[in-house]
């Protein structure tokens, strides 16, 4: 499929918008895609096990992070993206 028309009419219709909320949420939507794309690949069968070793050990040593403090850990990076 040919993208190009189907771009150039978004920038076109881009060219009119004049909502800042609209805006915001493209510009939102533009940073996930990028964000998104630049960290998510598939694991080889090699790093799935690798990682569900380290993790393993990590659960035995009780070497183990709270729900909270997960959450606050994730929301920080997430606004500072």
């Amino acid at each position: 499929m040919n993208l190009r028309p189907e771009i150039e009419l978004i920038k076109q219709q881009l060219d009119e918008v004049e909502d800042e909320k609209l805006l915001q949420i493209i510009r939102e939507l533009l940073a996930y895609r990028k964000a998104k794309s630049k960290t998510l690949k598939p694991f080889t069968k090699e790093e799935y096990f690798q990682r569900n070793d380290e993790s393993m050990k990590a659960i035995e040593q009780r070497n183990l992070i709270a729900q909270e403090d997960a959450v606050k850990y994730f929301k920080g990076k997430r606004r500072s993206d």
